[in-house]
């Protein structure tokens, strides 16, 4: 006799800056999809949770460039708005830890939120240099692993780095792995 279950099967819940998926929260008011993530999500590999940081912290979309400058954050016309990005921030966490056992949050590459190892240097030149984004940061202080959305750029190595991420929140191998392979960054 076949025994079935009439709970689902524990399925894995993955925090994703909305704007990889399509939803236009980027400053310009655009977005910046992700084909190989979308196909990720439509073959039901996890189940994304979107949000964005700048959007909870009540700014506008579209809205200004910002980049972190001397531990602020300002728009290309010197407005600080470090404020929401300190309050967006603490948002996104209290969306992250209305779910257990997550401990791997993929972001938006060289966002002043959501940059994960690498942000813009503040001068709106372009010219990139080590650090977090505001939100980022939270993550990992708070003990969540990052990685940045440019690892979908090496298409090959997506699956590799989900399955690192889905090891780790199983804790199934050493934290150091995480570490060592130059993509995330964790508390």
């Amino acid at each position: 006799m076949k025994i079935q279950t009439i709970f689902p099967l524990p399925q894995t819940y993955l925090p994703i800056s909305a704007c990889l998926l399509g939803i236009n929260t980027k400053y310009s008011g655009s977005n910046n999809v992700c084909a190989s993530l979308l196909h990720l999500v439509n073959a039901d590999y996890f189940v994304p949770i979107p949000f964005c940081p700048e959007q909870l912290g009540g700014l506008e979309t579209p809205r200004e460039k910002s980049e972190i400058c001397r531990e602020k954050v300002v728009t290309k016309n010197g407005r600080d708005v470090s404020y929401q990005f300190q309050y967006g921030a603490k948002e996104a966490l209290k969306i992250v830890q209305l779910y257990r056992n997550i401990k791997f949050i993929l972001l938006k590459s060289y966002s002043p939120s959501c940059a994960a190892g690498v942000i813009y240097d503040g001068s709106f030149s372009g010219t990139k240099v080590s650090g977090n984004g505001i939100s980022a940061q939270l993550f990992i202080d708070n003990g969540y692993c990052c990685v940045g959305s440019d690892v979908f750029s090496r298409p090959l190595q997506v699956g590799y780095y989900l399955g690192l991420a889905q090891k780790y929140s199983e804790q199934i191998f050493d934290e150091s792995e995480m570490k060592e392979n130059g993509c995330f960054y964790c508390g």
